[in-house]
C-alpha cells in the first residue's frame, strides 16, 4: 500500500510539471508512456498507478489554463490512461511473454502516436510565430521567446512591458454610455493646427458661404487638410489659445441648413488610391498624436504587420472601447486599407485586457472567416501599454530606440480610431468630426460623443449636465493630457477626451523635496532614471540630463504619477528635451 502512495504522489508530481504548458504536458505523458509504461509492463518491476493521477492532473491544468488540444486527450491519452490501469492490475498475473509484449508495443505505438502530434503542432505553432511577426527572423532569432510560445502555450507570450504603473482606470464612469451624436453648435472655432507639422493655410474668407465636409484651410508642407465641420458662413478668422498654444481659428456661425460634402466612395481601392484618399481626407493619427497618416503611409520599408493601438490604457478614455464595441467592422475593415497601403502580411488589433466586450466584439466579426489576416491581440492592462513602442515590444518583442522608426523593423501602428476614419474616409467621408469622451468625477452625465471640430468645450459640458465642483479641466487624459485654463477652447482632430477633476481627484499640491525613494526609476517603462534627468536639468546641466537619457522619455506620466513629493517630472524633462533640442539645432 506504502508504495501504491508513493506512485500517485509521484504521478500528482508530475501530473504538475507536465500540465504547465501544451507541449511540456503532452511531451511528458508519451515520454512516461514510452519508457515508464512499456518497459515497467515488460518487466513486471512496478505498476503504473502514477500514471493515472500524472494524466488526470496534466489534463486538469491545461483546461484550467485553455491550453489543451482534445485529440492528445481523447484520441491518445485517455486510451493510454485506461490501458495503463488495467496493466497496473492484471499484467503482472499474465504469464505469456507474447501478450506482455503486444502491450507494451500497444504503448509504445500511442507515445509514438502523441510524439507526431506533439511535432505537428510545435510546427504550427513556429510557422504562427513567424507569420505573426512574434521574432524577426531576418535580424536574428529570439530562441527564448520560441521557446516559450511552443512549449508552454500562447498563454505565456510577450503581451506586455517591463516596469510600467497600474493607476485606477475610472472608465466605468462612461464604458457603458452609448456614443451619441452632439447637436450642432452654433458656432464652430476650427483651428488650423490640429497635427503635427506647419499649420494649414486658409482657404476660405469672411462672409464665405461653406458646406460641412468642404476644404477650409490647405495643407502646407507635411501638414493635414482641415474641413468645415457645419454648414454655415465665415465669420472670421482670429488667434486663439488652444490646449496647446495658440493658432488661428476659423470660426463658421451654422445656418442649419445641413448641407454637406462629401469625396466620391472608393470600391477596392488601389494602395496608392488608399494614401491618395487618406491623405486628401486630412486623416492623423487620433489617438493624440497628429502625425498625419497619409506621410506615415508614404514609406519605402517592407512592413510586416500593421498594429492598430486598441490599448487606450489611459484612465477615464473609452471613446475607443466604444467603437470597439459598436463599429467593430468598420475597424476591421479600416485596418485593412492601413494594411493594403502599405502592402502589410497582417493586421494586429492590440487591446488591453480589461475591455472584454471590445475583443469580443471583434472576433464575432472575424469569426466568420472574411477577414483572415486579421488577429486581435489581447494584452496584460497596464500604462503606457498604449504608448507606440512599448505596444510593438509587447505585441512582436521589438525593443525601438528613440533614435530609431518602427518602419526599419516592419512595424505599423495606427489608434482604433484612425482605422475608423479610414474607414468612413474611404467611404467618402472627410475627417471634420471624432467620437470623444466627456467624463470625470466632476461632470453630471459623463457620455461618449461624436463632436464636430471646433466645438468649444463649455458647450459639451452643457450638454452633458454641466460642471459639478471641477477645479481642473483637462484636454485629454489625466496622465498626458493638457490641463486648460477655460473651457473655451475648441476640440480638433485629436481631442480623444475632455475631463473635468473635482479637488479629491486634482493634483494641485505644491510638489515637495526629492527624497530619492527611487519610485520613478523603478516605474519608467522606458528604465530611465527621471530624478536625475530632473537634477541635472534644474541645475542647469544639459549634457548630464541627455547622459541619463531625456531625449528618450515617451512622456507618459508614470514617474510623475508615482511620486510621494508630487515632483512636475515630466513638465522638467519636457523643459529638458526642448533645450537639448534647440541645442542641437544651433550646431
Amino acid at each position: 500500500m506504502s508504495a501504491i502512495i508513493i506512485y500517485i504522489i509521484i504521478g500528482i508530481a508530475g501530473g504538475i510539471i507536465g500540465g504547465m504548458g501544451m507541449g511540456g504536458g503532452t511531451l511528458l505523458i508519451p515520454l512516461l508512456t514510452l519508457f515508464t509504461s512499456a518497459e515497467q509492463h515488460l518487466a513486471q518491476s512496478v505498476n503504473l498507478i502514477a500514471f493515472i493521477p500524472m494524466s488526470v492532473v496534466a489534463l486538469g491544468i491545461h483546461i484550467k489554463n485553455k491550453l489543451v488540444d482534445f485529440k492528445y486527450f481523447w484520441w491518445i491519452s485517455v486510451p493510454a490512461v485506461i490501458t495503463s490501469a488495467i496493466g497496473a492490475f492484471f499484467v503482472k498475473d499474465v504469464q505469456s511473454k507474447v501478450l506482455k509484449i503486444c502491450f507494451g508495443a500497444f504503448l509504445i505505438a500511442l507515445g509514438v502516436l502523441q510524439l507526431i502530434f506533439i511535432v505537428v503542432d510545435i510546427v504550427k505553432k513556429y510557422k504562427k510565430i513567424k507569420k505573426n511577426n512574434q521574432n524577426d527572423f531576418s535580424k536574428g532569432t529570439n530562441y527564448v521567446k520560441i521557446y516559450k510560445t511552443i512549449f508552454l502555450g500562447e498563454k505565456y507570450m510577450q503581451n506586455t512591458f517591463k516596469h510600467g504603473i497600474h493607476p485606477d482606470g475610472k472608465k466605468y464612469l462612461s464604458e457603458n454610455a452609448e456614443i451619441e451624436s452632439f447637436p450642432d453648435p452654433q458656432f464652430v472655432y476650427i483651428p488650423v493646427q490640429q497635427h503635427s507639422g506647419p499649420p494649414s493655410e486658409p482657404v476660405v474668407t469672411i462672409g464665405e458661404k461653406v458646406k460641412a465636409g468642404q476644404l477650409i484651410a490647405k495643407a502646407q508642407g507635411r501638414g493635414c487638410n482641415v474641413f468645415a465641420s457645419i454648414a454655415g458662413v465665415v465669420k472670421g478668422i482670429e488667434k486663439r489659445p488652444t490646449a496647446t498654444g495658440k493658432c488661428d481659428h476659423i470660426i463658421i456661425e451654422n445656418d442649419f441648413s445641413g448641407d454637406r460634402q462629401f469625396f466620391t466612395k472608393l470600391v477596392d481601392p488601389s494602395r496608392e488610391e488608399i494614401i491618395e484618399r487618406v491623405t486628401e481626407a486630412g486623416i492623423v493619427g487620433m489617438g493624440g498624436a497628429g502625425f498625419p497618416v497619409g506621410a506615415k503611409l508614404k514609406t519605402d520599408n517592407k512592413i510586416k504587420t500593421f498594429i492598430i493601438n486598441g490599448a487606450e490604457c489611459e484612465p477615464y478614455i473609452t471613446c475607443d472601447y466604444r467603437l470597439m464595441v459598436e463599429h467593430p467592422e468598420e475597424i476591421i475593415k479600416g485596418s485593412l486599407y492601413l494594411a493594403k497601403a502599405v502592402n502589410a502580411e497582417n493586421v494586429v488589433i492590440a487591446v488591453e485586457d480589461n475591455k472584454p466586450k471590445g475583443i469580443d466584439s471583434l472576433n464575432g466579426v472575424l469569426s466568420s472567416g472574411k477577414y483572415p489576416n486579421v488577429e486581435v491581440r489581447a494584452l496584460k492592462t497596464k500604462y503606457p501599454q498604449g504608448d507606440a513602442k512599448k505596444l510593438i515590444y509587447s505585441v512582436t518583442g521589438y525593443k525601438i530606440s528613440a533614435t530609431r522608426r518602427s518602419n526599419e523593423f516592419g512595424v505599423l501602428v495606427n489608434n482604433i480610431h484612425t482605422a475608423f476614419s479610414v474607414y468612413t474616409a474611404i467611404e467618402g467621408l472627410p475627417s471634420y468630426s471624432r467620437v470623444m469622451t466627456v467624463t470625470g468625477e466632476a461632470i453630471n452625465n459623463p457620455k461618449n460623443l461624436i463632436v464636430p471640430n471646433g466645438t468649444l468645450f463649455s458647450d459639451l459640458i452643457d450638454f452633458c449636465g454641466g460642471n459639478n465642483g471641477a477645479v481642473e479641466i483637462i484636454s485629454g487624459g489625466p496622465m498626458t493630457g493638457f490641463g486648460v485654463l477655460s473651457d473655451k477652447i475648441a476640440t480638433t482632430k485629436t481631442t480623444g477626451c475632455l475631463l473635468l477633476l473635482p479637488r479629491k481627484e486634482a493634483w494641485l499640491d505644491k510638489p515637495g523635496p526629492c527624497i530619492n525613494c527611487g519610485r520613478c526609476a523603478r516605474a519608467c517603462p522606458s528604465l530611465l532614471m527621471p530624478m536625475y534627468i530632473d537634477l541635472y536639468y534644474k541645475n542647469g546641466n544639459l549634457d548630464l540630463a541627455e547622459k541619463y537619457g531625456a531625449l528618450h522619455c515617451i512622456e507618459c506620466g508614470s514617474c510623475a504619477f508615482v511620486c510621494p513629493a508630487k515632483r512636475p517630472l515630466v513638465a522638467s524633462i519636457k523643459q529638458a528635451k526642448a533645450k537639448l533640442k534647440e541645442r542641437s539645432k544651433k550646431k
